[in-house]
C-alpha cells in the first residue's frame, strides 16, 4: 500500500504543474529514431532505435521500473502488414535516491530498443509502413510525459537480401551493451535470499535493481560474492502479495573493473502489432464470389434439415394463389437476408470493440450451442406429431401470428442460424475480402451470401407459376413430415456432440435434463401449467450457463497432438521450417471441416504419401476461441474454417488450398513446391 500511497500523491501534486510547463516540454526531451536496416525480408527481426535526448540537466526518465515514482515508456505499433513486437529492451539505468524515493532511471539520453519481427508472409516487394507512438516521462522537481508519433518506412525485399542502415552500427552497439540473459543461474529461496552462480572470477557486487514484478524492495540489499557465486537478502515490498519472482539486474564489477548486469527475467515475449491494412479498392466480383458461396450453400450438410421444412412448405404452396406462393418465398427470403445483415453488424460491432471473430464464431460459445440442440428437439417433437405447432403449414400463422409470411420468414432465420458451422466453396475468399473492409461493402458480401442462399426460392417469388411443377399435396405429406423429424434429431445430436467439446459433461446432461422437461410440458394436458413449468426450465437454463455452470473443456485441443496430427505451433510455421507442412484449420462444429477429414485426410493412401514425403501434418483448432489461431486466419483474409495450408522448407510463403479438398490436389500442391523433399 505504501508504493501506491506515494505514486497516488505524486500524480496528485504533478498535475497542477503540467499546465505551467506543457509548453515547455520540446526544450526539455525530443525522441531519435534509429533503424537497423531499411529492408526487410519474411520472418526478419530488426530494432528500432527510441533514442530519447534530456535536454536540461537535472532531468531523467526511466526504466521498466521506475520505482517509487514515475512511469515506464511505452511504445504502441501499427503497420500495413503482420508484424510482431517484442518487449521494450532496457539498457542498465541509475539508481536515483532522494530522502523519501527511490527511483530507477537515465540522465542526459537513454536508447531503448524495441525488437519487431516481419510476419513470414509477407510479400517480398513492396513497402512496410509503420507508425509508433511513444510516451515517456520526463522528471525533475516536476515530472512531464512526453510523446511523439513517427512514420517510418522498409523495402520489403526478397530472403537473402541484407540492407543495413548508416545507424546499424550505433544498434549494433546498444544490443551488445544490453544486460546479460545467460551466463549466470539464480535460485531464491522462500526466506527471501537469492544466490547466482557462474559469476566472472574476483568479481564484486555492486547492487541489485528489482524488475516490477519481483515483488520485492526497491533498496539496495545486502549482498557479497564469493568464489564466483553471489548472495543477496531481498526484503519483501510492502504491496507485495504472495511469493517473490526471480526478476532484477544484478550489477558487479569483474577484475578489470567493468560494470557488468545480468538481467534475471524470461525472454521477452512477442505480440502482435497492430496491423492496418490499406483495403483493396471495390471489386464487384467478389459480390458474385459471395452469391456462389451462399447458392452452394444450400447443398451443404448443415442447411439441408433446415430445408426439408422449407421443401415441405413449397409442396402445400401448390394449392395457393400467385399472390400468396410470392409472399411466402418473399418472407423466407427476408428471413435470410435480415439475419445476415444482423450477423455481418455483430461482426462490425465486435470488431470495432477489438474482437476477433469469424463466421461461426457463435458457436464457440455453450449457451448458443444448448439453445441450438434445444430447438432441433422441439423442432423435432413438432415433425413427429408430439404436439401441433406447425411451422411449415401456410395456414398456421393466421391463427396464431395474424400473418402466414411470419412462419416463412422465421424459417429463412433458421436456415441462417444452422448454415454457420459450414463454409461452402467460395465463401472463405468472399468473407475474407469483406472483414478487410470498410462496413458498407461488409454488409453488402453478406447481403449477396444471403441472397444466393435464399435464390431457389427467390426463383418461385418471381414466378410463382412454377410452383404447379412440385407434387400435389397428399397423405404422403405427414409420413414425409414425420420423417423429416429424424433428421432434426440427428442435428441436435451433432450439437450435443460440439457442446461437449466446448463445455464438457456438464453442459451436456443439463441440456438433455431440459430436453426432458420440455417434452413433459409438452404432453401436459393443462397447458396453463406447462408454460409455466417451460418458463421455469428456460430460467433454471440460462442461468447454469451464465453462471458459469459450464465449465470450458479442458480444450485446448490444438496444444495437443491428435494421431498423426501435431499441435498447432505458429513459431514453428514462421521459422526456418525443416520439413513441408500440411496445416488443418478446423472446428469441430464445422462439418465442411467434418467432411473433408472423414473422406480425404482419413485415406490411407495420403497418410502413406505424406510419411513418403516427410510432411509434417498439423492441426489448428478452432473448436473454441484461440487468438492465436484468429490471428493466423487474419493473416490470409480468412474469418473462418476449414482453411488448408501448404509450406514449404525454409522460410517460402504458404500455399492456400480451396475449402473442399481432393486427395489429387494435395498431392499436386506438396509436388509443386521447389523445397519439397
Amino acid at each position: 500500500m505504501t508504493k501506491h500511497l506515494i505514486r497516488l500523491l505524486y500524480l496528485v501534486f504533478l498535475l497542477p504543474s503540467l499546465a505551467t510547463a506543457k509548453d515547455k516540454i520540446e526544450d526539455l526531451t525530443r525522441l531519435e529514431i534509429l533503424q537497423e536496416s531499411m529492408a526487410l525480408e519474411p520472418g526478419q527481426t530488426t530494432h528500432l532505435g527510441l533514442k530519447v535526448h534530456l535536454l536540461k540537466p537535472g532531468w531523467h526518465t526511466y526504466w521498466k521500473n521506475p520505482g517509487d515514482s514515475g512511469a515506464a515508456p511505452k511504445a504502441k505499433i501499427k503497420a500495413n502488414q503482420p508484424l510482431e513486437m517484442g518487449s521494450l529492451l532496457y539498457p542498465v539505468p541509475e539508481r536515483i535516491e532522494t530522502k523519501t524515493l527511490i527511483s530507477f532511471a537515465y540522465e542526459n539520453e537513454v536508447l531503448y530498443l524495441q525488437p519487431l519481427r516481419l510476419g513470414p508472409q509477407v510479400p517480398t516487394s513492396g513497402k512496410l509502413h509503420v507508425t509508433i507512438e511513444f510516451e515517456w516521462l520526463v522528471c525533475q522537481e516536476i515530472c512531464i510525459p512526453a510523446q511523439a508519433t513517427r512514420e517510418l518506412e522498409w523495402t520489403l525485399t526478397a530472403p537473402g537480401t541484407v540492407v543495413p542502415s548508416d545507424q546499424a552500427g550505433n544498434i549494433e552497439k546498444a544490443l551488445s551493451a544490453l544486460p546479460l540473459r545467460r551466463g549466470v543461474q539464480g535460485h531464491l529461496g522462500g526466506d527471501y535470499k537469492a544466490d547466482f552462480e557462474g559469476l566472472p572470477a574476483q568479481a564484486t557486487y555492486l547492487d541489485f535493481f528489482a524488475a516490477p514484478e519481483a515483488g520485492v524492495s526497491l533498496k539496495k540489499p545486502a549482498g557479497s560474492i564469493q568464489n564466483s557465486k553471489a548472495l543477496l537478502q531481498l526484503t519483501k515490498a510492502d504491496f507485495a502479495d504472495g511469493a517473490p519472482k526471480a526478476a532484477g539486474l544484478l550489477l558487479m564489477k569483474n577484475a578489470r573493473g567493468e560494470t557488468l548486469a545480468y538481467e534475471w527475467s524470461p525472454e521477452p515475449e512477442w505480440r502482435a502489432a497492430d496491423v492496418v491494412k490499406e483495403p483493396a479498392g471495390f471489386q464487384p466480383w467478389m459480390l458474385a464470389l459471395a452469391f456462389v458461396g451462399g447458392l452452394i450453400l444450400n447443398l451443404m450438410p448443415c442447411v439441408l434439415p433446415v430445408l426439408s421444412l422449407k421443401l415441405l412448405s413449397l409442396a402445400k404452396q401448390s394449392h395457393l394463389g400467385r399472390a400468396q406462393v410470392r409472399l411466402e418465398n418473399l418472407a423466407y427470403t427476408a428471413g435470410v437476408l435480415v439475419s445476415f445483415v444482423g450477423m455481418g453488424l455483430t461482426l462490425l460491432l465486435l470488431r470495432a470493440a477489438g474482437e476477433k471473430l469469424g463466421w461461426g464464431f457463435q458457436l464457440q460459445s455453450p449457451l448458443f450451442l444448448a439453445f441450438m440442440a434445444l430447438l432441433f428437439f422441439v423442432i423435432a417433437l413438432n415433425l413427429i406429431g408430439v404436439y401441433e405447432f406447425d411451422l411449415v403449414n401456410p395456414n398456421w400463422g393466421s391463427k396464431h401470428l395474424k400473418h402466414p409470411a411470419l412462419s416463412s420468414f422465421f424459417t429463412g432465420v433458421l436456415a441462417v442460424v444452422v448454415a454457420s458451422p459450414c463454409t461452402a466453396p467460395f465463401m472463405g475468399a468472399a468473407l475474407g475480402y469483406a472483414l478487410s473492409q470498410p462496413g458498407p461493402v461488409l454488409i453488402l458480401i453478406f447481403v449477396c451470401l444471403g441472397l444466393g442462399l435464399a435464390f431457389p426460392y427467390l426463383i418461385f417469388a418471381v414466378q410463382p407459376s412454377l410452383i404447379r411443377f412440385l407434387p400435389k399435396p397428399g397423405a404422403w405429406m405427414k409420413t414425409l413430415k414425420e420423417v423429416m423429424a429424424f433428421p432434426m434429431l440427428l442435428t441436435a445430436l451433432w450439437v450435443l456432440w460440439v457442446l461437449a467439446q466446448v463445455a464438457g459433461a456438464n453442459a451436456v446432461t443439463m441440456t438433455l435434463a431440459v430436453m426432458v422437461g420440455l417434452a413433459f410440458c409438452f404432453w401436459l394436458p393443462r397447458k396453463g401449467l406447462a408454460w409455466v413449468l417451460a418458463f421455469l426450465q428456460i430460467l433454471a437454463f440460462v442461468a447454469f450457463f451464465d453462471g458459469g455452470g459450464a465449465k470450458a473443456a479442458d480444450a485446448q485441443t490444438s496444444a495437443h497432438a491428435q494421431g498423426p496430427w501435431a499441435p498447432f505451433d505458429p513459431k514453428v510455421l514462421d521459422g526456418d521450417r525443416a520439413h513441408v507442412y500440411f496445416v488443418n484449420f478446423t472446428a469441430d462444429w464445422c462439418l465442411s471441416c467434418k467432411v473433408n477429414e472423414r473422406t480425404v485426410f482419413a485415406s490411407e493412401s495420403l497418410q502413406t504419401y505424406f510419411r513418403e514425403k516427410n510432411v509434417v501434418l498439423m492441426k489448428a483448432d478452432w473448436t473454441q476461441r484461440n487468438p492465436e489461431i484468429s490471428d493466423f486466419l487474419a493473416r490470409y483474409d480468412r474469418i473462418g474454417v476449414p482453411l488448408y495450408l501448404v509450406f514449404p522448407k525454409g522460410r517460402g510463403p504458404a500455399q492456400v488450398l480451396p475449402e473442399l479438398v481432393t486427395e489429387n490436389l494435395i498431392r499436386e500442391r506438396i509436388d509443386s513446391l521447389p523445397t519439397a523433399p
